[in-house]
């Protein structure tokens, strides 16, 4: 299919989902008027979200292609519904990504003193974002930020308190459940003030993986075992019109938390077979959101990464520093406009070896339509 192709189906996806938006909005109130949810004890909420956007980039970063770009961000768009009965609740939630058709899944019970626990798929918990829209609202381009991922877990809630045992695999595999040793994860949220809060997360466990295969000679490499932790925090603080975001974080073995921006297992370059280099990584982030008479917002930001490895040919760090400008224009209830610019500058890596060429600038407007 040529790519001419791939937008009209692309826009076909997103006008459809569009509709089924607004087509569950009146069936909802309609339906919930009708039976009378609430003196019965139940509740239904249908949600989601639909992202169109238009982008230039001029270095193909991450998973933004070189060039023009329409429809990158689609796959955050998602569709879902949350039931609950009595105190038992449950969500589905669908992605518009082929690749991630099932984004969460999960079933859950709420107690007496209203902590509550789940199973299933859904976001981890140790993570902390803010800021940019352009990937997929990971905040700052994993610059700065740990963003989060959805993986199978089960997790109790109590206060601002939370504890999950989540699935050990690096990469999603639809065949298993829970076959590795789970890894633990947990939260607190110091909530100050009305408008205020600050997240501590950590995130510490045995990472197993499957052998790989080489496609060429069909021979299997058994990779070993990583202990693997993060510990971070982030929060934000509102003063009148202005908001104050704020991150920092450091991980061991950083790769499986998505920051380092080297292979983990690389065998072409100093490392043994089935072994990973032992990496610490850190970063941290800051950005201002300020509240224009009520009307839209602007938002910016600075976040920095860096890395370092236990290859005996390592020498430096592998670091990076992201900018961003935003503005947040609400098109009525359920639509809003996000205008964006960006800027990544790849400072080197663990050898040394600097890539201005890879210094990322990137510019472009989001459509966004949200229902709940």
């Amino acid at each position: 299919m040529n790519n001419v192709g791939k937008l009209f189906v692309g826009f076909k996806g997103l006008l459809l989902v569009l509709f089924v938006f607004t087509m569950m909005g009146f069936a909802k109130n309609s339906y919930a008027q009708e039976n009378d949810l609430e003196i019965k004890d139940v509740g239904i909420n249908f949600f989601g979200a639909v992202y169109m956007d238009f982008f230039y980039n001029d270095s193909g970063l991450g998973a933004v292609s070189d060039g023009l770009s329409l429809l990158q961000e689609s796959g955050s768009s998602n569709l879902g519904i949350d039931v609950s009965y009595g105190n038992a609740f449950a969500l589905f939630e669908l992605g518009l990504s082929t690749d991630e058709i099932i984004r969460r899944l999960y079933i859950g019970y709420e107690f007496a003193n209203e902590s509550r626990i789940i199973f299933g798929r859904d976001t981890t918990i140790a993570t902390y974002t803010f800021g940019q829209m352009a990937f997929d609202e990971n905040g700052l381009g994993g610059t700065g930020t740990l963003g989060s991922d959805r993986f199978l877990q089960i997790r109790y809630e109590i206060s601002d308190f939370q504890v999950a045992l989540v699935n050990n695999e690096a990469t999603t595999d639809t065949d298993s459940i829970m076959l590795n040793i789970p890894h633990v994860e947990a939260t607190y949220n110091l909530a100050i003030g009305d408008s205020s809060e600050t997240l501590i997360f950590l995130s510490l466990g045995y990472f197993t993986f499957d052998d790989t295969v080489d496609a060429t000679t069909g021979l299997s490499t058994a990779l070993d075992p990583l202990l693997a932790g993060t510990l971070g925090v982030g929060g934000n603080a509102s003063f009148g019109f202005i908001t104050l975001n704020y991150s920092a974080f450091m991980a061991y073995n950083g790769e499986l938390f998505g920051v380092f921006s080297q292979q983990l297992f690389d065998y072409a370059d100093h490392s043994t077979t089935g072994k990973a280099h032992n990496l610490f990584s850190f970063g941290g982030a800051v950005g201002l959101d300020f509240d224009v008479m009520g009307m839209f917002s602007i938002g910016a930001g600075v976040g920095y990464m860096g890395s370092t490895s236990s290859d005996p040919v390592a020498d430096s760090i592998d670091s990076s520093i992201a900018t961003y400008l935003n503005f947040n224009i609400p098109l009525g209830e359920y639509f809003a406009i996000y205008p964006e610019l960006g800027y990544v500058v790849n400072l080197g890596d663990v050898y040394g070896n600097t890539y201005t060429d890879q210094n990322a600038f990137y510019g472009g407007v989001h459509l966004v339509a949200t229902f709940e």
